[in-house]
């Protein structure tokens, strides 16, 4: 059972922004609030909140943080002048439940979206028929229509259960892979690809967004139909640096790694230290701080205690300026031949992170050096084990590593699933198999085998490249309470063309821990990062490099500046289920930087869209052939029509705004 929390504002004491606060509250606290009668009760205190002077900005961050927590169901009481909250139980009740009440609790912020000027000029313009290649179109040219898909799928039940039903269902649905890259247009409609995908995503129950770093979008198109309709979507982004399920199962806890090394001591793990500490040493530019006598070459070839806190010290001073002056400019994003590394390297940020590296580097080999770890050699890394100092330079090694291996070896899908009607004939699960063809791996290096990585080009001052082969993928499922898309995953490696008897399934590795920043909307987080500005010390500046996710650095800093506690109200209660993919026999050897050959993959490379094809077969066999047999799911399927007016699934309906309910004629009553 979930405790109450008391609410601690920062606001003058008996002040107006006070009791405008509890008053706030004595509302909330009232049962059976619906979205709009929350809309309501914001905009009535926001207003309210704008005549309390210097406590404006931090009521006005209480009143959205705490009219989100109430969408997601949270309870509020007020007695004696004191305000408490209680985070909801996400466990309770079946497991449909708990799925709409995180659904419902995520459309909130979707909707919000969803009501921007600028999306709903997207929207509507992608609905708008247009002249196409051959004929009028539109963004519903791209949807199936349902009751032509049952009928098909109707008829080919009719087959006997086997080789007869997988062809003819092959006939009624034909997917293939096709990857959105820059302005390239659809060959069906003369429609930007970019735009297609981005306009399907808008179905999904979370908001839209574009994060920093490596990414690439997929549309799964069905060449069986015409205008080869979009069976589903899928994007790649970085992978997070931190998730402790998926660590376990590679070998990047600092735990399970060291029980490793200590059960299993080798030359080669010997050989795998030694290199990476030369690795991290050389990969970081120093010689500015010898010209400005921050440090000596003797300080780097016989470091010592004094040393690591002077670059430490040096570390938090130039990260202070940072702050203060971001020197945005060298930081923004451009064509890697444009960049100038050297100049971002002595940026304060990076100055910053090259000191804080350099002196983790040093007391590494300062350890290993005191330890006798002359020679990369078994007895030299028992010796290195039996101490803690040894122990956790080992542990500073292995960070480095994973820090370097988690953007390049793997990524994470961030979006997967298929629209409708496709999403009736488990679509999403053909969507999510698709993703691990060849196609998408030699995708993956096509696009990033010659890009430049950012934060290793700017601590070294010079252009770093790494080969991208991609062995694993990670994700996590939309609700804590099951995934139904990606649960029973399981490709036999020779259902594609691979050899031997292995598998290639998407594996369940424990939940989260619920943490994060979703449950607020964008409109209070824009008042928090108002109130940051005004009150916080420290900017996020929102420059690639500063650290993880700058919104929930921003919500945490936010938080704290209107005195609510950051870590209770940051834990959003609504865990979700870790999954990991391996594409490669020995994946976590070459996660682990041990192995340097490329990786043999499960599935062959020599005809990648072969590959592609032989997955979605084994799709219709496995799944699709015995899915028909379901009316019901026929009937599911036939109900998204294109006939008008639309209510297609696929069909992004706008939430309703001032302006659209606005009188058909309205200067009539000025007509004499």
């Amino acid at each position: 059972m979930s405790e109450w929390i008391t609410l601690a504002p920062k606001l003058r004491h008996n002040s107006k922004s006070r009791r405008y606060f509890l008053s706030f509250l004595l509302q909330l606290a009232k049962p059976g609030y619906e979205r709009l009668d929350l809309d309501r009760l914001r905009a009535e205190f926001l207003a309210k909140a704008d005549d309390c002077g210097v406590d404006r900005k931090t009521l006005r961050v209480l009143i959205g943080v705490l009219c989100d927590l109430k969408s997601k169901g949270w309870r509020f009481r007020c007695e004696d002048g004191v305000g408490y909250a209680c985070e909801s139980d996400e466990t309770g009740g079946t497991v449909l439940e708990q799925k709409d009440r995180v659904r419902s609790s995520l459309l909130v912020e979707r909707d919000s979206q969803l009501r921007q000027p600028s999306v709903r000029t997207f929207v509507k313009g992608m609905q708008q028929r247009r002249i196409g290649p051959s004929e009028w179109i539109s963004i519903f040219s791209l949807m199936r229509d349902g009751r032509e898909l049952a009928e098909k799928l109707a008829t080919v039940r009719k087959n006997p259960v086997g080789k007869a039903r997988t062809e003819a269902l092959r006939k009624v649905i034909d997917p293939y892979l096709q990857f959105v890259d820059g302005e390239e247009v659809c060959s069906e409609t003369g429609l930007r690809l970019g735009d297609i995908w981005r306009y399907f995503r808008h179905t999904w129950a979370t908001p839209y967004t574009n994060a920093p770093g490596r990414k690439f979008w997929i549309i799964v198109r069905d060449r069986a139909a015409k205008h080869h309709p979009v069976i589903g979507i899928a994007s790649f982004g970085n992978a997070v640096v931190q998730l402790t399920p998926r660590d376990e199962w590679i070998g990047w806890t600092s735990r399970k790694f060291l029980e490793r090394l200590q059960s299993q001591p080798s030359r080669e793990w010997a050989v795998w230290l030694h290199r990476n500490v030369e690795e991290m040493y050389q990969s970081i530019y120093s010689d500015d701080f010898v010209n400005e006598k921050l440090i000596s070459r003797s300080d780097l070839k016989k470091p010592n205690e004094e040393v690591f806190s002077r670059l430490m010290a040096f570390s938090i001073a130039e990260r202070n300026v940072h702050d203060l002056n971001p020197q945005s400019d060298l930081h923004k994003e451009s064509k890697v031949e444009n960049i100038d590394w050297m100049a971002r390297a002595k940026t304060h940020l990076f100055r910053s992170k090259r000191a804080e590296a350099l002196a983790r580097v040093l007391q590494v080999r300062k350890t290993l050096n005191d330890s006798g770890f002359k020679a990369p050699t078994r007895k030299a890394l028992q010796t290195l084990l039996a101490s803690s100092d040894g122990r956790r330079a080992i542990e500073l090694v292995l960070r480095s590593v994973k820090a370097m291996r988690v953007g390049i070896n793997m990524m994470e899908i961030t979006i997967c699933g298929a629209i409708a009607p496709y999403r009736s004939i488990l679509g999403g699960k053909l969507v999510a198999m698709l993703l691990t063809s060849p196609e998408v791996v030699m995708e993956y290096e096509r696009r990033y085998g010659k890009a430049c990585s950012v934060i290793a080009s700017s601590m070294i001052g010079k252009a770093v490249q790494r080969k991208p082969n991609l062995v694993a993928l990670g994700t996590t499922s939309l609700y804590g309470a099951g995934s139904a898309m990606y649960n029973r995953i399981s490709i036999p490696v020779s259902a594609a063309g691979g050899e031997g008897d292995g598998v290639v399934l998407y594996k369940e590795l424990g939940k989260t821990m619920g943490f994060g920043s979703i449950q607020f909307s964008p409109e209070t987080v824009n008042e928090i990062e108002s109130l940051v500005k005004e009150f916080a010390g420290r900017q996020i500046n929102h420059i690639f490099g500063e650290g993880v996710s700058p919104r929930l650095r921003k919500v945490r800093q936010g938080l704290e500046a209107a005195g609510l506690p950051a870590d209770r109200l940051l834990r959003h209660g609504s865990p979700r289920i870790v999954y990991g993919v391996a594409l490669a026999e020995q994946f976590q050897d070459v996660l682990m930087g041990l192995r340097k050959k490329r990786p043999h993959y499960y599935f062959p490379f020599d005809n990648p869209t072969k590959v592609t094809s032989d997955i979605a077969n084994y799709w219709i066999e496995r799944w699709l052939s015995n899915r028909i047999e379901n009316d019901n799911v026929l009937a599911d399927a036939a109900d998204h029509t294109l006939v008008y007016p639309i209510t297609h699934g696929a069909k992004v309906d706008l939430p309703n705004v001032e302006e659209d309910e606005l009188p058909l004629f309205p200067n009539l009553e000025k007509v004499s």
